[in-house]
């Protein structure tokens, strides 16, 4: 039996975003994150993408990043 191949989230969210500068943003505000943070992170922007869901992150820091990240998606 085949196993199917695990695509990251954030592979998933680079194939959603619609231009060069979320990608490279996304880039940079992912990387000094910790693995957890980075896919935490990721599932709330393809969230937030597909079906409008804000998610309320508890660390602030995390809050102010996606918060910030949606204003950049919908300029």
């Amino acid at each position: 039996m085949k196993q199917k191949k695990r695509i990251t989230p954030y592979a998933q969210l680079t194939k959603l975003l619609q231009t060069r500068e979320q990608v490279t943003i996304l880039y940079e505000t992912l990387e000094p994150l910790t693995e957890v943070y980075r896919e935490d992170f990721c599932i709330a922007c393809i969230a937030y993408i597909n079906f409008g869901i804000k998610r309320p992150f508890e660390n602030r820091v995390m809050q102010v990043l996606f918060t910030s990240y949606c204003d950049l998606l919908d300029a």
